[in-house]
């Protein structure tokens, strides 16, 4: 009950900090950011708050998890390096090209959906489903509150 109540107080105190932190200017933008580094703590805490997970369960999931976050995020990144690349030229680009963009674009769909099944699979392996139900409420619940952060503070760019 101490570790619970321990976790607890971090995980606020991190999101007091989130908060104060979150006036930040952009990169010579004049507009206040999100930085990746806060986003995951937000993430992190939305999270904590919503799982209730054990010591135990913690010990397994927090690995899992972050690995399954690298791994989307490389994903992720190749994808949007490739998507910049032809967003200014696609109407340069002949059908067979475009094609090709589209049908690599439901290939990288494929690809993310075959990671998320991958960790559920883990995740189930030690955690309950009302759980795991409550990781994906949570997901969620940071999605929406990050898009709306950063739709009210004028932000388009990916973290």
């Amino acid at each position: 009950m101490k570790t619970i109540f321990i976790i607890f107080i971090f995980n606020f105190l991190l999101f007091l900090t989130l908060q104060a932190r979150a006036q930040k200017v952009g990169q010579g933008q004049g507009k206040p950011m999100v930085t990746r580094q806060e986003a995951d703590s937000l993430r992190i805490d939305i999270m904590s708050r919503e799982m209730h997970l054990s010591p135990e369960e913690s010990k397994k999931f927090w690995p899992y998890f972050d690995q399954y976050t690298q791994e989307l995020q490389t994903l992720d990144q190749t994808y949007f390096h490739k998507v910049g690349i032809f967003k200014n030229t696609i109407d340069k680009l002949n059908d067979a090209a475009l094609t090709q963009i589209v049908s690599d674009d439901f290939n990288f769909q494929q690809q993310k959906l075959d990671l998320k099944k991958r960790y559920n699979s883990i995740f189930k392996s030690f955690l309950p489903i009302r759980k795991l139900a409550h990781y994906y409420i949570a997901q969620d619940q940071f999605s929406r509150q990050l898009i709306r952060y950063r739709i009210k503070k004028g932000l388009n760019k990916p973290l």
